[in-house]
């Protein structure tokens, strides 16, 4: 059911409301990645929402339950996303169509302004569903596609994409550097001069940032640089199908293992000798095949110290 639909069965129902509480890469210039908390009413039904953590703890000290973060937004970048409530309900409505919030103002809702904002990249759809049985706190909101899905099964009618959300920060250098090596080792079963091999590369593309962007030609994107014309647009699709964000690392990753089985890629470097010179014949590959990069940029050099530093 669409947004609109939304407000003609308030009105149908006659109910008045009324309301309650390869050039220079650059980065990304937003890196204020906020969380936005959720938090559900075990009485009401109601999931609630905020990027204030002191009244996600103080809901959760009066009984609330705790359900973490539900998504992430970048501070003022993208579309506001309003929240509104309704005194006589007790629920919460959030919107980022003014014409909805502006109605449901006039209906008699309280406009508690700006809740957080949608992602101007649009990297995470978050969902909205809608309880046809239920009088109030009717709605859900979320990232999960498989939430989504069950809450249709249930009865629930789809109401598509609410706004979008975006991944979280991926942390310092040497942390996103972590993140990617234990992903290639234990996640993907690459032995250590493969997974160093890999490393170098993205190092030198990238320096490990999800966010990266050249702006040359059709851009270059991300951690391995992928085209903003071809290979780019199929990680967006990718990162879609399994629903992972396209500026995370994880789902980044899991798209470039995903890409290298694809071109056959995957198995010649799982057969590398774990050593140094399997962590430089690595990068070397994995640059020529992979990266389709004539110059090497000492990439077997810096994938060589990867190995010895690396634990």
């Amino acid at each position: 059911m669409k947004r609109n639909t939304f407000l003609n069965m308030i009105l149908a129902a006659g109910l008045i409301l009324t309301v309650i509480p390869q050039g220079i890469v650059q980065i990304h210039a937003s890196d204020s990645i906020i969380p936005v908390y959720r938090v559900y009413n075990p009485n009401s039904g109601e999931h609630f929402f905020t990027t204030n953590a002191k009244e996600q703890a103080y809901l959760v000290s009066i009984g609330w339950n705790d359900e973490g973060i539900g998504f992430y937004e970048h501070s003022e970048t993208g579309d506001a996303v309003y929240r509104l409530y309704n005194p006589n309900a007790g629920e919460h409505h959030y919107t980022d169509d003014k014409k909805e919030k502006e109605d449901l103002v006039d209906l008699g809702w309280n406009d508690e302004g700006i809740a957080f904002y949608s992602d101007a990249d649009q990297e995470i759809e978050i969902y909205r569903a809608y309880n046809p049985n239920a009088p109030a706190n009717n709605h859900n909101y979320t990232a999960s596609m498989a939430e989504q899905s069950n809450l249709v099964n249930y009865g629930w009618n789809d109401e598509d994409i609410a706004w979008y959300s975006c991944s979280a920060s991926a942390g310092s250098v040497s942390e996103r550097r972590s993140t990617i090596y234990q992903l290639l080792t234990s996640t993907c079963k690459l032995n250590k001069a493969a997974a160093c091999g890999i490393l170098a590369n993205i190092q030198l593309e990238s320096t490990y940032n999800p966010r990266a962007v050249n702006d040359i030609d059709n851009g270059y994107y991300g951690l391995c640089q992928w085209d903003g014309k071809y290979r780019w647009t199929d990680l967006i699709t990718y990162c879609r199908k399994t629903n992972t964000g396209r500026y995370s690392i994880e789902g980044q990753v899991d798209f470039m293992i995903y890409d290298l089985g694809q071109r056959g890629q995957l198995e010649n470097l799982k057969k590398v000798e774990d050593s140094e010179d399997g962590a430089k014949e690595a990068a070397i590959y994995f640059c020529e095949k992979y990266e389709v990069r004539e110059d090497h940029y000492d990439c077997d050099k810096l994938a060589a110290e990867l190995y010895r530093s690396l634990k």
